[in-house]
C-alpha cells in the first residue's frame, strides 16, 4: 500500500504548540526543528516565527514546512522586537499549552508529553519548565555554568517565587504554559527583558511555577543572544 504523507493525513487539534521565534539563525535551526519533530507521546505543533530574517531562515522553515502539517510559519516584521515577535506568534497558537523554545537549543523527545502530563495533572500550575544542561559540554562552566546550576536546583512553586526576586529561577525556551494563562496575562510584552518580565508578572499575580526534576533541554552558551539583558533592566522590572 502506498503511505500517505503526514499532509494528507486527517489532522487532530494539537495538545501542545511549540512557540520558536527564529532571526537569522539558518546554521543551528535544522538541529532545533529536528529535536522538536522527534518529540513522542504527544500530538503537537510548532509555530515557527521568522523575525525579518536576513539569512537564509526562511528557506530553512519552508524546507521543514513542506515536510508535513507540524510546523507552520508566521512572520514578525523587523520593527517589533523579541517580546513583539513572541506576540505575534503566540496568537497563531492553536493548542491549550504553549512549549516556549529557541532556534538553537535541543529538545528531549519526551519533553512535551511529560509537560502536558504534567500539567494536566495539576490544574492549578500556570507553568511547568524542566531542568537544563548547557551545550556544547566543553563549555559548561564559569558564571553561566553556575546560574544554571542555581536555576536547576530552584525546584518548586515556592522556591521560584522566592528566588525570582534575585534571577530568572526557570529557564524560558524549557517552560510550557497554559496558554489561557498566558493570554489573560497579556502575553509577552516589548520594551523589556520579556521572559524575565513575563515570570515575574505570573508570580506576582499568584500563579504557581514548577519545574520537573528531569533535564529535557540543551541550552547553548551564547551570551550573544537578544535574551541577555543588563542587570538595570532586571532591576528596572523588579522595581
Amino acid at each position: 500500500a502506498t503511505a500517505v504523507p503526514e499532509a494528507a493525513m486527517p489532522q487532530r487539534a494539537p495538545r501542545v504548540s511549540v512557540l520558536l521565534p527564529a532571526r537569522n539563525a539558518a546554521k543551528t535551526l535544522p538541529i532545533a526543528l529536528r529535536s522538536a519533530l522527534r518529540s513522542r507521546g504527544v500530538d503537537f505543533e510548532v509555530v515557527a516565527v521568522d523575525h525579518a530574517s536576513s539569512d537564509d531562515t526562511c528557506a530553512v522553515l519552508a524546507r521543514f514546512s513542506a515536510l508535513g502539517a507540524r510546523v507552520r510559519v508566521v512572520d514578525a516584521p523587523a520593527s517589533v522586537d523579541l517580546g513583539g515577535a513572541l506576540q505575534i506568534g503566540l496568537a497563531a497558537c492553536a493548542a491549550p499549552y504553549v512549549a516556549r523554545f529557541d532556534a538553537d537549543d535541543v529538545m528531549h523527545p519526551d519533553r512535551l508529553r511529560d509537560d502536558v502530563a504534567w500539567l494536566d495533572a495539576r490544574p492549578h500550575t500556570a507553568a511547568v519548565s524542566s531542568r537544563v544542561k548547557l551545550i556544547p559540554k566543553r563549555d559548561a562552566r564559569g558564571a553561566f555554568a553556575s546560574y544554571v546550576a542555581w536555576q536547576n536546583a530552584a525546584m518548586s512553586a515556592d522556591d521560584h517565587a522566592r528566588e525570582i526576586w534575585i534571577e530568572q529561577p526557570l529557564c524560558h525556551p524549557a517552560t510550557t504554559f497554559r496558554r489561557s494563562v498566558l493570554v489573560d496575562a497579556g502575553g509577552f510584552h516589548s520594551g523589556v527583558p520579556e521572559d524575565y518580565e513575563l515570570f515575574l508578572r505570573l508570580v506576582v499575580a499568584g500563579h504557581r511555577l514548577e519545574k520537573r526534576p528531569a533535564v529535557h533541554h540543551a541550552w547553548p552558551r551564547n551570551p550573544g543572544q537578544s535574551t541577555r539583558f543588563r542587570r538595570d533592566a532586571l532591576a528596572s522590572v523588579k522595581a
